[in-house]
């Protein structure tokens, strides 16, 4: 009997292709919102993206679909998103969640990571964080992760 609760999280994720991406995010120093302050436990966007959509997306039924999914996976966990990867994640997430943006909470949101991925992925974000100096950071740039937010794709 199929689990229907199971994730894709839990059954396909390229860790390979988020390892290399969150290396080479890790270099950059510019032309990226998280370079705003280096936080010391930043978390790689392209993970937190591929976390979100994981956890979003039921699991892969049978082998035609994981290998779609496992594409779309590579797609998505790439530095420079191609054209339509986002739209094609925000219509599988909508999909998986009745039509409706499914909301998101990260309940230790440090650098903001995951709510900023969440945004993108058309989903409701929330985020809490104790820490003043990770707060003010995050409540800062408000007006670009609300632009962020609705173009679905970073703004240089």
């Amino acid at each position: 009997m199929p689990n229907n609760d199971r994730r894709l999280i839990e059954d396909l994720i390229p860790i390979r292709e988020i390892s290399a991406e969150a290396s080479r995010e890790k270099s950059l120093r510019h032309g990226n919102i998280s370079t705003l302050h280096l936080w010391w436990a930043r978390r790689p966007i392209v993970a937190a993206r591929a976390a979100v959509y994981g956890a979003l997306v039921p699991a892969p039924t049978d082998a035609k679909e994981r290998e779609t999914y496992m594409a779309r996976m590579r797609k998505l966990c790439s530095w420079d998103i191609p054209n339509g990867v986002l739209e094609q994640a925000r219509k599988d997430i909508l999909e998986a969640n009745g039509g409706k943006p499914p909301r998101v909470l990260d309940m230790f949101a440090g650098g903001g990571s995951i709510p900023l991925e969440a945004l993108r992925l058309g989903c409701e974000s929330y985020a809490v964080e104790l820490n003043p100096v990770a707060q003010e950071i995050w409540l800062f740039p408000r007006g670009r992760r609300e632009e962020v937010g609705r173009m679905g794709h970073r703004t240089r």
